[in-house]
């Protein structure tokens, strides 16, 4: 066991750690660099039969340094936790939810489910570690406390996201409140906001007992303790009289570090005379410092012994700690790794080196940094030495990505990129920044939090830090500072968009807003980035939660001011676009551009305005190799030529985004292309194909346990089905079987929309769920009145659809028009399949009222004057298509009832009137359309029983005055004439 001193406050520590009660005791051990606040957490470690001390021995948890990274996340915290405490599997089900959240994460899936999840965990993991207190009390030691004050910025605290729950803090607070039965140890310096949170909200709580241990120096009593127990390891202090030990003592403030150097630097180097001399001659308002500078000194550059002086000015440079291969690496192989590891291991017991267990790195005191730093390193040297840092870094993370096994490599990449930021912000805070900026963009787009978390500490531990050296290379950079500041507003936008808080998002926007030139006031190219680049994330909240107007005219200014009129194609190819400014201007431009497309597709059904507004972004994407941003476009083009039935460019777009998706092996992002490739092959009639794709992206949905996956593939396998359960009539399936299909269609849509109504409440989505299922049962009732079965009546299930649609079209009615229509119109085809002919017509007028004005065909007027119009939203068109085609079911099933069997001249005038209506708007909005195929057949059906005097009239009389009324072209109207009823004329003859 290591020689020290036993601290006044160790004993009340060690009696509560021996209590018999249930409560928890938390002791937050602040004081200043080097007052011993982690031999403290050592000693107790000791007590607890840790061999070290610093290495965990239940029911010690070992020490948590929070100024490693990868220890200073949730997650990160909550593995070295479990790991030290399991003994019968009492966080199984931490486990279990941990494992399925990050194979969601890592599939790429964002969003509030994925929120929803990460707080689930948080609260799994309190009720685990109670279950290990039901047992026995656990001592948990944090070290570097003071680590979580860099996590709140400018921008929290202007916005009040100082409860970010993602933080460190969030997830210590909110495990505190929760934890029964232990001793938690907070060792750190000064932290006036947590210790402030810790009063307020955690002392206040019935099972928790608070103390704050203000540690300063040794006292006279434990500085003549320290002097005693050293004699032993430094003969030295033998020949240190009472005069002199409290001259030591008193220079120091009695910090045991001090104390160590001094020590240390009387017996290796200069002896008692020499020392006592330059302590003798210090000038007494500055003894202190000019203590600690001459101990630098003779600690870094005057070290007897060649080799090891050249270690610790390694180590001073080495922030995130030296093994042997990076000595090796820095020695230029002048020693070989055997060496390395044996110079390292001598060094290993002198009180101001710390050695970490589990990987083997050696790094100085704290405190010794800040001396070196203050007194010993040129920022110049230390640039010149962190370039070559990052040089290693890099070369390491090129190997470990190309490890056998994704998630090590990839978790081994990640650490020395994470380890890496301090030397490329050292060796040159700009393009270090810039270098960080792209990783941080990419962690909060796939809402990767703790590796989000883990860079954000990093940069501000640089930022906020106590470095010297940091300190003189930010006041060099300050544009660097207004930089940071003006992405950390973009990025807490990002941030809530990508975990699906849209409302926090536009609070944060809306806020950032008022105060904008205080945050976005330079005219500098970065100033405009970051703004641009807020502004597109911010839309996208706008467009998500509805507001499509004020998101549309954000992202046209956005695209002015930045493009300039210029071409996409031009601009996206200035300079290099791999350049950090181009690259994020592609980035930028693109993501406005897509953003757009989608928000006028989404929100204002138009279509070919929208491709207008999407194809831009493709330059930019492609330009700089943006793969899964061009894969997200091509998707959404895709989609939108299936709906205007333009096959192969649809597939195409489709096809390219699902190969891309799968090179870049996003598990979510590529289910999320295939159910947009089996809403492809719907739009064009192949629903074996789209059920294929569909259940693919279901089962892989359902892997990740993805609600709103789940939703959107159910909905569309259930469209599919039904679709096949509709083929009853042909060769490809029996009647049995496609009543099957409609069964398993409704189990489907039953769960889309259970997921859309409770767990992601999304209205558009659970609309189209509901209106699919009243499809689906409207289309089993004529299936089952075709059967003999007596198992569910015709009637009945057309009475449930009718239900279903009349609970859509109230839910529609007041927001979603086109989806009002759209019900109205199902509803109508319900009634008629019933007979219900008046019920259904009234349906329809419905239908209509809710139609603009100017795109009806105006008896007169001709063709609609908004054709070329940029505000024409084509999706009326196909709607209006839709309803006065089944119009001219109704006018020729009422003429046939009336007629008994006959059609009346009158009746048939009016049903073809709506059958050439319905083809015209259908040929408006796209000559591909599938209702137009529908209407050619449904035409040629009705009007082939007619006489030939009946016919004579209707292509002699009736067609050339509807063409001639309605402005339609005589030659069009005509070829339609002879390609139907031609046919039929020539049959009669």
């Amino acid at each position: 066991m290591t020689t020290w001193i036993s601290r006044k406050c160790t004993d009340e520590i060690l009696a509560a750690i021996k209590s018999k009660d249930d409560l928890t005791y938390i002791f937050n051990i602040v004081g200043a660099g080097g007052t011993g606040k982690t031999i403290i957490l050592r000693q107790i470690g000791e007590q607890l039969g840790s061999i070290n001390g610093t290495d965990a021995n239940y029911p010690w948890g070992g020490i948590l340094d929070l100024f490693h990274s990868e220890v200073n996340t949730n997650s990160g915290l909550e593995d070295l936790l479990s790991r030290s405490f399991e003994r019968n599997e009492e966080f199984m089900q931490y486990h279990a939810e941990r494992k399925k959240f990050l194979a969601r994460r890592q599939s790429g899936e964002t969003g509030k489910e994925l929120e929803k999840e990460r707080t689930q965990l948080s609260a799994t993991f309190a009720d685990c570690m109670n279950k290990v207190t039901s047992k026995d009390k656990v001592v948990i030691a944090l070290d570097t406390a003071e680590k979580v004050q860099y996590e709140t910025d400018e921008i929290q605290e202007l916005c009040q996201l100082e409860g970010e729950s993602s933080s460190v803090k969030e997830w210590l607070l909110h495990q505190l409140s929760q934890w029964k039965n232990c001793i938690v140890l907070l060792a750190g310096r000064e932290n006036k906001d947590l210790n402030d949170r810790l009063q307020d909200e955690i002392s206040q709580l019935s099972h928790i007992k608070y103390k704050v241990i203000n540690l300063r120096g040794f006292d006279e009593d434990e500085a003549a303790e320290y002097f005693k127990t050293q004699e032993t390891d430094h003969q030295i202090i033998k020949e240190f009289d009472v005069k002199f030990r409290k001259q030591l003592w008193e220079i120091t403030n009695g910090k045991p570090i001090r104390l160590d150097l001094a020590i240390y630097i009387t017996e290796h180097e200069l002896g008692l005379e020499e020392f006592s001399q330059i302590i003798g001659n210090l000038p007494p308002e500055e003894s202190q410092d000019a203590l600690d500078q001459k101990l630098i000194d003779h600690l870094m550059q005057h070290e007897n012994d060649t080799s090891t002086r050249t270690i610790f000015n390694y180590l001073a440079i080495t922030r995130k700690g030296l093994d042997a291969r990076l000595l090796q690496y820095l020695a230029e192989g002048e020693w070989s790794l055997q060496d390395c590891q044996s110079k390292l291991d001598q060094i290993s017991e002198r009180s101001f080196i710390k050695k970490r267990p589990n990987d083997g790195r050696f790094f100085l005191h704290d405190e010794v940094y800040d001396l070196c730093d203050k007194y010993m390193l040129d920022t110049p040297d230390v640039q010149e030495k962190c370039i070559k840092l990052v040089s290693w870094y890099d070369a390491q993370s090129s190997s470990s990505a190309d490890q056998v096994g994704l998630s090590e490599g990839e978790k081994e990449k990640q650490s020395n990129q994470i380890d890496s930021i301090i030397y490329r912000l050292r060796a040159n805070p700009i393009s270090g920044y810039q270098w960080y900026s792209v990783l941080s963009d990419e962690a909060i787009r796939y809402a990767e939090i703790g590796l989000d978390m883990r860079l954000r500490n990093e940069l501000f531990s640089f930022l906020k830090g106590q470095s010297a050296i940091d300190q003189e290379l930010i006041k060099q950079h300050q544009d660097l500072q207004k930089e940071i500041t003006y992405n950390t507003a973009a990025d807490w936008v990002k941030r809530y968009v990508s975990r699906g808080a849209y409302d926090k998002a536009i609070g944060v926007g809306r806020k950032m807003y008022i105060f904008g030139d205080k945050f976005f006031k330079s005219e500098s190219l970065y100033s405009k980035l970051a703004r641009a680049d807020f502004d597109v994330y911010f839309s996208q909240a706008l467009i998500y939660s509805g507001e499509i107007d004020e998101a549309i005219k954000i992202l046209d200014n956005v695209i002015l001011e930045l493009e300039k009129k210029q071409l996409p194609e031009k601009l996206a190819h200035t300079g290099n676009p791999h350049d950090y400014s181009n690259r994020r201007l592609n980035l930028i431009l693109g993501r406005a551009h897509n953003n757009l497309g989608y928000a006028i597709w989404t929100g204002k059904g138009r279509l070919h305005k929208a491709l207008n507004k999407l194809r831009p972004a493709i330059p930019y994407f492609r330009a700089s190799d943006l793969h899964e941003e061009y894969a997200n476009t091509m998707d959404n083009m895709g989609r939108i030529y299936a709906l205007l039935y333009e096959r192969d460019r649809a597939e195409a777009m489709l096809d390219d985004g699902l190969s891309i998706r799968k090179r870049l092996r996003r598990e979510y992002r590529i289910a999320l292309s295939l159910n947009s490739r089996a809403i492809g092959f719907l739009a064009f009639g192949d629903p074996h194909s789209a059920r294929k794709f569909a259940n693919e992206a279901l089962k892989m949905f359902m892997a990740l346990n993805v609600q709103r996956g789940i939703g959107l593939s159910a909905l569309t396998l259930g469209r599919a089905l039904r679709k096949l359960g509709n083929t009853w009539g042909t060769s490809f399936h029996s009647l049995d079987e496609c009543i099957k299909f409609s069964e398993e269609a409704e189990g489907m849509n039953r769960k889309s929309i259970e997921i859309f109504e409770i767990s992601v409440r999304e209205p558009l989505r659970l609309l189209n769920a509901y209106n699919e299922l009243g499809c689906t049962l409207r289309d089993r009732a004529i299936m089952q009145s075709n059967t003999d079965s007596i198992s569910i009546s015709s009637s009945s299930l057309a009475s449930d659809a009718i239900k279903v649609f009349l609970k859509a079209i109230e839910m529609a009615k007041d927001d979603h028009p086109r989806i009002y229509i759209n019900c109205c119109e199902d509803l109508a085809q319900t009634l008629y399949q019933q007979n219900e002919l008046d019920k259904a017509e009234n349906w329809l007028v419905k239908a209509k009222d809710f139609v603009p004005i100017e795109y009806f065909l105006k008896n007169g007027q001709g063709l609609p004057d908004l054709l070329e119009s940029d505000e024409l939203v084509e999706e009326y068109f196909l709607l209006l298509g839709k309803v006065e085609l089944l119009s001219g079911y109704i006018t020729y099933q009422k003429g046939f009832i009336k007629g008994q069997g006959r059609v009346g001249r009158e009746s048939l005038a009016t049903a073809m009137q709506h059958f050439v209506f319905s083809i015209t708007y259908f040929e408006l909005y796209s000559k591909r359309a599938a209702g137009r195929e529908t209407a050619y057949k449904q035409l040629y059906d009705r009007f082939k029983k007619c006489s030939t005097e009946d016919l004579k009239y209707l292509r002699d009389v009736t067609i050339p005055t509807i063409a001639s009324d309605y402005g339609l072209d005589p030659t069009w109207v005509g070829a339609l004439f002879e390609d139907t009823l031609g046919l039929a004329i020539q049959l009669e003859i």
